[in-house]
């Protein structure tokens, strides 16, 4: 097999490899950028109350840290919103699909929990740009900071591989040529532009 045909092949599977990044890609750029819909709203409620031991420490974070597990959720932990009055430490945790607000009453080892469930647009939102790994979170949301890494080498990939084949393509068009480097120079006149002003 030549070396066209082996990069032709690599280029198709690499692109069913990324083709629902590039769809979530597509789909959130398009709403950034022109606001169809408010992407950031909560879709459902919902409030439970249990018992459970709570640690003994002063530190309201780590308190919160240490119960996530227990309460089988996971997410960040919000440090503004951690705080500690006459009753209760409060604070929330979030995560791309939903948001968690807490209420511990250290006293009774009870904790109320407040979930709201994020919007479906949201959570592409998060995946857009999600380039770090929610805390406790199980390992195939973990991997999402991956394959977006991946994602972007498989463009770079795209980008070299598609003008290589461009290049030694025997029916190469002269008018093709002015294309690509009009746009080249447009693009890299406008970011001189832009630094320099």
């Amino acid at each position: 097999m030549s070396l066209r045909k082996i990069i032709i092949q690599v280029h198709l599977l690499l692109g069913l490899f990324i083709f629902p990044y590039l769809i979530i890609f597509g789909i959130t750029s398009l709403n950034f950028n022109h606001g169809f819909t408010n992407a950031y709203e909560y879709r459902k409620e919902t409030k439970e109350t249990v018992s459970i031991q709570t640690p003994k420490t002063e530190d309201d974070v780590l308190l919160i840290e240490a119960l996530k597990d227990s309460l089988g959720i996971f997410g960040w932990v919000n440090k503004r919103s951690t705080y500690r009055d006459s009753l209760f430490v409060h604070s929330v945790v979030q995560h791309p699909g939903k948001e968690y607000q807490i209420e511990v009453n250290t006293h009774k080892n009870q904790v109320s929990i407040q979930t709201k469930t994020k919007s479906f647009l949201w959570v592409l939102n998060a995946l857009h740009g999600l380039g770090e790994i929610v805390p406790g979170a199980p390992w195939y949301i973990k991997f999402w900071k991956y394959y977006q890494l991946i994602s972007v080498y498989v463009m770079i990939f795209w980008i070299v591989s598609g003008l290589y084949l461009w290049i030694i393509s025997k029916q190469r068009k002269k008018w093709e040529t002015y294309l690509i480097l009009g746009f080249s120079s447009f693009s890299i006149l406008l970011i001189i532009w832009l630094w320099q002003g």
